[in-house]
């Protein structure tokens, strides 16, 4: 329990600092995350080449986005609808 509390107050001050301009932060939070987003990725693509490319996508969205990220709101589901809402997009092209 403490290891996971350890964890969150990590990704809460990883958030700070990439709100802040902190590209190292935001290299910690695609460590955290990059597993769920692919996962979801090849889930809604079927494709693994398609969900590393949307993946990869998703993060670089959510990076330039980041100051608009609101700390009231859980991370990963602003992160984990940012890749579906790309992954829809491929769908419709």
């Amino acid at each position: 329990m403490q290891q996971l509390e350890r964890l969150e107050q990590s990704e809460d001050e990883w958030l700070a600092l990439a709100q802040g301009g902190d590209a190292d932060a935001f290299s910690h939070i695609v460590e955290l995350y990059q597993r769920p987003v692919y996962n979801l990725c090849y889930r809604m693509l079927g494709n693994s080449q398609e969900a590393e490319d949307a993946a990869q996508e998703a993060f670089l969205r959510a990076f330039r986005a980041i100051k608009r990220y609101d700390p009231k709101r859980k991370f990963a589901s602003w992160l984990l609808s940012i890749a579906a809402n790309y992954c829809i997009d491929q769908h419709r092209k």
